[in-house]
């Protein structure tokens, strides 16, 4: 004889299991999107309030989740590899490889005349690997760096695979400016560096 309440609970056990299996594979898919919104947003937000800035607008202020988290300071953009992430101040707390693109402590800034700008970036698959699709990057490849109302256009020049010591000797010629992207090879103990030059500034 079937006891019904059992039969029942298996019924509601077995449903469970299959919406918790659905939302284990539903749930990752969804935040993706969500940060990806995120992103351009803050981007989008970058680039109104830079040009505000030229066009001397008064913007009113309002205190959303989104203005007190947003602090980008410039925007990073590889076309060939379909990225567009901002970055943050070297000093703020959000300045974290963990969480974003990293500026390098004692990197110049990219309006540095012979300087040299240093990010860095996680590779693989994880929320926070922006750099993952880096290593497509190949010679001659354009690079563009949005800061301070300028819009810095790079090409790249060299790469080359270092090993991961906590160092990372960077190959340049001191009489010209560049951008070096940094990332971690999947599968080694080696760190790819893409070495970019610059080619021109321009208000944007």
């Amino acid at each position: 004889m079937i006891n019904i309440k059992e039969s029942k609970s298996h019924v509601i056990f077995g449903s469970l299991l299959i919406i918790f299996g659905i939302g284990v594979f539903i749930f990752p898919y969804i935040y993706n999107q969500y940060q990806e919104k995120q992103e351009e947003l803050k981007i989008e937000q970058f680039f109104y309030k830079e040009t505000s800035k030229e066009e001397n607008i008064v913007i009113e202020e309002e205190k959303t989740n989104l203005d007190q988290e947003n602090n980008y300071i410039g925007i990073l953009e590889i076309p060939i590899i379909s990225l567009q992430k901002g970055f943050y101040d070297v000093n703020d707390i959000n300045n974290n490889v963990n969480k974003n693109i990293q500026i390098i402590n004692k990197s110049d800034m990219p309006d540095k005349v012979n300087g040299t700008f240093i990010l860095a970036g996680h590779s693989g698959s994880g929320t926070f690997s922006h750099f993952k699709n880096l290593h497509k990057l190949s010679l001659n490849d354009n690079v563009y760096v949005y800061y301070s109302g300028y819009k810095y256009s790079y090409k790249v020049v060299n790469i080359y695979d270092v090993k991961k010591t906590g160092k990372v000797e960077i190959k340049r010629d001191i009489n010209k400016t560049y951008l070096v992207l940094i990332t971690c090879r999947d599968g080694t103990d080696y760190q790819i560096v893409f070495i970019a030059e610059l080619l021109s500034k321009e208000k944007y």
